[in-house]
């Protein structure tokens, strides 16, 4: 399905189906060196998907979610997915803050959520922009309007102590720094 989120149209199904990320792959031309993050719908279900949540990690949580910020951890060991990269046990998530998306992951659970776009093409503010690139590929398009803030989510590393920023977004260093002081920013 295509879907809105705080920064633009994403495409998404659903985290634990080998055939939805499959699809998704191939409709994104997305390979599998490339992770795909997930989206969640309530912070608890990061525990069943990180293993291993530090305290600066669930302060992060509490204070930008739901938001624009990606955690990336270790994925739990028990988990049978295809959301991460060929030889990679981290996984991404997030909990967004738009009202569609958020209902969607807290309803379905969680979703492999990525751009609607073409690896390496614009990202789609609205949901025509989606249709134009998908078409009939995609079963289920939902149009909220057009996306207003195609500012991208900030995202952390969490899997290293301390953690460490690796693309400022929507939430600024300053904005996790007062949250999580020890927090490295190398950009």
């Amino acid at each position: 399905m295509v879907l809105p989120t705080e920064s633009a149209y994403g495409i998404a199904t659903d985290a634990f189906s080998a055939v939805g990320l499959a699809k998704l792959r191939q409709a994104k031309n997305r390979g599998p060196e490339l992770p795909v993050p997930v989206m969640i719908g309530a912070a608890m279900t990061a525990d069943g998907l990180v293993s291993g949540l530090s305290q600066d990690a669930r302060d992060l949580m509490a204070a930008f979610w739901p938001g624009q910020l990606t955690l990336i951890g270790m994925a739990q060991p028990t988990l049978t997915w295809e959301v991460g990269a060929v030889g990679d046990e981290s996984v991404s998530v997030r909990m967004p803050i738009h009202p569609v998306a958020w209902q969607l992951a807290k309803r379905l659970g969680p979703l492999a959520l990525t751009g609607a776009n073409i690896a390496g093409a614009d990202l789609p503010l609205t949901c025509d922009e989606a249709v134009a690139t998908f078409g009939s590929i995609v079963s289920i398009y939902l149009d909220a309007g057009p996306c207003s803030e195609p500012t991208p989510s900030t995202v952390v590393d969490v899997s290293v102590t301390p953690p460490e920023l690796l693309r400022e977004g929507a939430v600024t260093a300053a904005q996790l720094q007062e949250v999580c002081p020890s927090l490295v920013v190398s950009q």
